[in-house]
């Protein structure tokens, strides 16, 4: 095992076999918690966001942050509800299934990349906010913040190549963690507030957090730009609703009943917890403060102090019910958990998508391909690569990355239920009475979706534009356009790759026509073991000519081989080839494409010595020659190339020394036997 095979079992673990797969579906028990980690994970920070938008049009415009609330919240039961009959109608297929059978490639295209985008936003966005929500904890990591959420990031990869993305007992237990976390801070706050009227901030976090400044107030078409971009900001909280669509393959049977009811719980906790908090918030009379790390940039630099982050409200919120400082650490503790949670949920969902858009040639034909864990090792270094960059590029700050984050779900949800429309429309006019008006409810209710879902992306272009969104709708273009490019290149090698029709006993093409003979070339620079290894082997193939070929690249050296050739005495003829500029493959191919020319139904057969070193680094100092000749030849038609291995430091003496003896012997019984004569020595000009 060489060292680097050791580094990565250290990492990586042992290779799993085929049949011994950890793979199990879900229990519809299980189910429930474990697909939903991904959407209440976004109670972590989607109403913080809200707050922070509104923040910046003054104290005043806070008053619209319950409203806001019961908004998003709407839009989250509408969705729901549109995913369960897609539930009911396709199941198993999520957007992008349905956008590519009923809108054709180019819409599967665009929905399969805002889907990545929104799998590769929320690893960085989880990662983000879990890194503010450490830092909460232990404020002493405030300048290293980047690097714990790129951290983050790569221990999410690592456990997803080993396979424990698929694991679900982290994300159920953090997910019922959060929901107790969740429920505790609105109970108590809410009697609290019917107790004595209003909640008290906690006098230790008002001293920590610092004064914050009070922006203008907004008023008139301000205030209400202000609104749609806190809601289009907020509509976040959407995100994840796909995923147990998408996964509805991993559930136990009855999957289509028990998805319907994820999505169930999914939108009435999410909705729940957005207008509780939201509403408890407004109560309380709490206002982003300035310290804590979850929003940055735009909106939230201006609600607080440059060079200050505002605080959760969940964390403000706990502090004033308990009025101590150590609620922040639970808080943060169990936050992190949900947002780590919900990164492995986004790393099992996007190597799936990315082997289904693989499957459509859409992708490349790797991503099809497991890894030793039975894990897509290819989709899940894509996504934590993806995931990295784009945390390093926005300094793992959480709004800047919303603004990307809403764009590519709201897309996906769009032309989805565009395509869920259309095939209720088809099975409408085919429909007996009975089940038409079911369709029409459908139709209906799809058709709707679609149309909300394009007013927020309209929303979002209007008040978000200017602030990065217009990122998101670059890359999903450029993803798509390319997506497609790949389609066609896999399309055009299919065609030129394609045998012709043919009848039964006739040759298909003129591929399938045996060549007349075969020249076998053996490349050699001295008359070293492998050479003669290389030359016994080309023997072997028993060639209707064979010789031996030495490019002349310096004058001193080549006279040295040619006295080592006379001595050797080897039963193959010689020829030398004229390099004037030193190049080794120009020549090669010169001459094969005169051999090739004075009979082209001859097969040239090149056999290439090459060494086999025993550690990586010794790479660098050998074969440098073979593979630069390897990108030459393998351009030319009519050509085989043997590469002749010769494994430094494990060949055993005492079998070389058998099989050098064999040859030997081969060599008395067989000189002249290939059409070749041996010794010869002949040159040819380049």
């Amino acid at each position: 095992m060489t060292f680097f095979d050791a580094v990565k079992r250290a990492f990586v673990g042992q290779a799993v076999a085929t049949g011994k797969s950890p793979e199990t579906r879900l229990a519809p028990k299980d189910a429930v918690p474990a697909l939903s980690t991904n959407a209440i994970s976004s109670l972590a920070y989607a109403p913080d966001e809200i707050l922070f938008t509104l923040a910046a049009g003054g104290v005043a415009a806070l008053v619209f942050a319950p409203w806001v609330g019961i908004a998003v919240a709407l839009l989250t039961l509408i969705l729901v509800a549109a995913y369960r009959m897609t539930v009911r109608r396709a199941p198993g297929q999520g957007d992008y299934q349905i956008a590519r059978t009923e809108l054709g490639v180019r819409a599967g295209a665009a929905v399969g990349a805002a889907l990545l985008l929104d799998l590769t936003l929320t690893v960085a966005v989880s990662m983000a906010v879990a890194a503010s929500y450490v830092v909460i904890a232990f404020p002493l990591l405030e300048p290293v913040q980047p690097w714990i959420a790129l951290g983050g990031v790569a221990l999410l990869t690592l456990l997803s190549l080993r396979g424990w993305a698929r694991s679900v007992r982290v994300r159920i237990v953090s997910v019922y963690l959060f929901l107790a976390m969740l429920l505790l801070i609105l109970v108590a706050g809410g009697v609290m507030v019917m107790v004595s009227g209003h909640l008290e901030p906690f006098e230790g976090a008002s001293a920590a957090n610092g004064p914050a400044r009070v922006p203008a107030p907004a008023e008139g078409w301000a205030a209400v730009i202000l609104v749609l971009r806190a809601f289009s900001t907020g509509s976040a909280a959407v995100t994840g609703l796909e995923t147990p669509v998408t996964n509805a393959s991993s559930i136990r049977s009855p999957r289509a009943k028990t998805a319907g009811r994820t999505l169930l719980f999914i939108g009435v906790v999410s909705a729940l917890g957005m207008v509780g908090i939201l509403v408890l918030a407004h109560v309380s009379g709490l206002a982003p403060a300035a310290s804590g790390l979850t929003g940055s940039g735009t909106d939230a630099q201006r609600a607080v102090e440059p060079g200050t982050w505002p605080t959760p409200v969940t964390v403000l919120l706990s502090q004033s019910i308990i009025g101590a400082h150590w609620p922040a650490i639970v808080v943060a503790v169990v936050t992190f958990m949900i947002l780590l949670g919900a990164g492995m949920s986004a790393f099992a969902s996007f190597p799936r998508l990315a082997y289904q858009l693989a499957q459509d040639d859409l992708l490349p034909r790797q991503m099809r391909t497991r890894g030793e864990r039975l894990v897509f090792s290819n989709g899940i270094l894509l996504l934590g690569g993806f995931a990295g960059i784009l945390v390093v590029a926005l300094g793992s700050r959480v709004t800047d990355l919303i603004q990307l984050y809403v764009v590519g779900i709201f897309m996906a949800f769009g032309l989805g239920q565009l395509g869920l429309a259309r095939r209720a429309n088809k099975h409408r006019r085919h429909a007996v009475r009975a089940t038409r008006r079911r369709d029409v409810r459908h139709l209906l209710l799809a058709g709707f979706t679609s149309g909300l879902s394009c007013l927020v992306l309209i929303s979002i272009v209007a008040t978000r534009l200017a602030y990065g969104a217009f990122i998101a709708f670059l890359l999903i273009a450029l993803g798509a356009a390319w997506m497609l490019s790949i389609r066609r290149h896999y399309r055009h090698v299919d065609r030129r790759l394609k045998a012709p029709q043919h009848k039964p006993g006739e040759l298909a093409c003129a591929d399938d026509v045996l060549p007349s003979r075969v020249h076998a070339l053996v490349l050699a620079s001295n008359t070293n073991r492998p050479v003669r290894r290389a030359i016994a082997y080309a023997r072997g193939m028993r060639p209707a000519r064979l010789e031996c070929v030495l490019v002349d690249t310096e004058p001193e050296r080549t006279s040295r081989f040619l006295n080592s050739w006379d001595e050797a005495q080897l039963p193959v003829p010689l020829t030398v080839l004229a390099s004037p500029y030193r190049d080794v493959a120009g020549p090669l191919v010169d001459h094969i494409r005169r051999i090739r020319a004075e009979k082209p139904r001859e097969i040239v057969a090149v056999f290439v010595p090459e060494y086999v070193v025993e550690h990586a680094w010794e790479r660098l100092v050998h074969n440098q020659v073979v593979a630069r000749l390897h990108s030459h030849l393998r351009l030319e038609p009519g050509i085989v190339i043997a590469t002749v291995p010769w494994q430094i430091g494990l060949e055993q003496d005492i079998d070389d020394s058998n099989a050098d003896g064999a040859d030997a012997a081969d060599a008395r019984g067989s000189q002249g036997g290939h059409g070749s004569q041996g010794g010869r020595v002949s040159q040819e000009g380049s």
